[in-house]
């Protein structure tokens, strides 16, 4: 039976039904029910709702009747959700919270629990709601049932001695939590003989959802040191590092905002780095997704370079987006239908978009792309090569192409110089060959493409290379 699937949109604070026409409809008691900043929100879809955080606000999202409802005021029992009360602490919203109450900017579930944290002043916490209901925080209860909800300062787990920035449910019986600069295990329930555990003390984890799980369940996650795959274990590799030292050290974690996720279909992960100038967009929520962030950032003048793993070829391929794309949201749309699964992302201009490996333009944008393939250097330091022909066939589908000859005397210097030979390659199955003499230490091939509306693929490349005199 096909499930009833809503996807809830959030713009300038507002809670919007969005179809898959892209048409929007304010929800009943959406108007500016959560922040107008679109980083500071975050959901998780549990019990048929949608349960929403941003820092200054606790609401939910009826899936039954797609009506924003507040959770605080919905509290069973006189219990409360977590908040500081700080009066100093500075909120962006324009809903009609108590002024300067921090409340949670981190949400999960696990073990049937909604998982919290992130409170301004009280940042080591982590407070768990009674298992099957959102709606009771009582960890005093008459009788001490081992469902009911717990936090990390009243319970023998205790507190994460880190500031936590990332919660990663992995299983029924293993949570992470992600800190500031370090990685914690809790395995069991808090509430019932669980226990919580360092992992590393090496690397912390970037803010909200930098982070993504495959279908094998091994997590990925965006580090203060590179980008990590972890196992159940808690066994952790660096995949960046001596590959993207420099890309990585340059990503600012207290200004980029950080979203990862898992691309089914073409076995990727999506690392999306998205800097921004002004607050005036929109983040994007399926009912059974979220999006995060926990500091205002603004819009990049520019595009802003995005990262994408490929697990078929070990392989970080750069990725960029019209600016207007940002992305400001982002997660994965598991639908009934196989077309329909896709990633999608909540866009700076307000809209919702999908990526599509099939699409031969970013709405209407071109996509403009090229490669390097690696640097052929023979004889060391000491020996020029010699390239004397190129032979290629391109794929029977594939469009005309630029190509690209560069050289120097090292990888790096190759790649910043102008080209020594540029020319076409010829699509549909056509044999093009070079036969040109190109000397250098280093030899290096691009190809390019910036046609909007067209799709190139390379079949084979083959080349003729020698070494030459040595180099003086």
């Amino acid at each position: 039976m096909p499930r009833n699937v809503l996807i809830i949109s959030v713009s300038g604070g507002s809670v919007y039904n969005t179809t898959d026409d892209a048409s929007h409809s304010l929800l009943a008691n959406g108007a500016h029910a959560l922040a107008v900043n679109p980083f500071a929100i975050q959901s998780v879809a549990a019990f048929r709702n949608l349960w929403y955080v941003d820092g200054t606000n606790y609401k939910y999202v009826v899936g039954d009747t797609a009506t924003v409802k507040d959770w605080e005021a919905d509290m069973e029992d006189g219990t409360a959700l977590p908040s500081d009360n700080d009066p100093v602490a500075a909120t962006s919203s324009s809903s009609s919270e108590a002024a300067g109450a921090n409340k949670a900017r981190l949400i999960d579930i696990y073990r049937g629990r909604i998982v919290l944290a992130g409170t301004v002043n009280d940042p080591q916490n982590w407070h768990m709601l009674k298992v099957d209901n959102p709606l009771n925080n009582d960890v005093s209860p008459p009788q001490l049932e081992d469902t009911r909800a717990v936090s990390g300062n009243n319970s023998r787990v205790g507190l994460c001695p880190d500031a936590i920035t990332g919660i990663i449910p992995w299983s029924d019986d293993t949570l992470f939590f992600g800190c500031d600069h370090s990685i914690w295990m809790m395995r069991g329930d808090p509430a019932s003989g669980g226990s919580l555990d360092r992992l590393s003390n090496q690397t912390g984890m970037a803010w909200g959802r930098a982070w993504c799980q495959d279908p094998r369940q091994i997590v990925y996650f965006f580090g203060s040191s590179g980008i990590f795959r972890m196992s159940s274990n808690g066994q952790m590799d660096n995949l960046t590092k001596n590959r993207l030292d420099k890309f990585i050290e340059s990503v600012d974690l207290t200004r980029d905002h950080i979203q990862m996720q898992w691309n089914r279909v073409q076995k990727q992960c999506h690392i999306f780095i998205t800097k921004t100038l002004s607050i005036s967009s929109s983040s994007s929520e399926n009912i059974s997704s979220s999006s995060s962030n926990l500091i205002p950032l603004t819009m990049a003048a520019t595009e802003t370079t995005h990262l994408v793993w490929d697990e078929r070829t070990d392989s970080f391929w750069f990725d960029q987006y019209p600016v207007p794309f940002g992305p400001v949201s982002s997660w994965v749309y598991d639908a009934d239908n196989p077309e329909d699964r896709k990633v999608l992302i909540g866009c700076w201009d307000g809209r919702l978009r999908k990526l599509d490996k099939d699409a031969v333009n970013d709405d209407t944008y071109k996509i403009s792309t090229h490669v390097d393939y690696p640097p052929i250097n023979l004889g060391g330091l000491s020996s020029d090569t010699m390239m004397s022909k190129i032979y290629n066939v391109m794929s029977a589908q594939s469009n005309e192409v630029s190509v690209e000859i560069r050289t120097g005397t090292s990888a790096e210097v190759a790649l910043a110089s102008s080209p020594v030979y540029t020319g076409q390659w010829a699509g549909a199955s056509t044999l093009n060959v070079i036969r040109q003499r190109i000397k250098g230490n280093t030899v290096v091939l691009r190809i390019t493409h910036a046609i909007k509306d067209q799709r190139w693929a390379v079949e084979k490349i083959e080349r003729e290379t020698q070494l030459a005199h040595l180099t003086r």
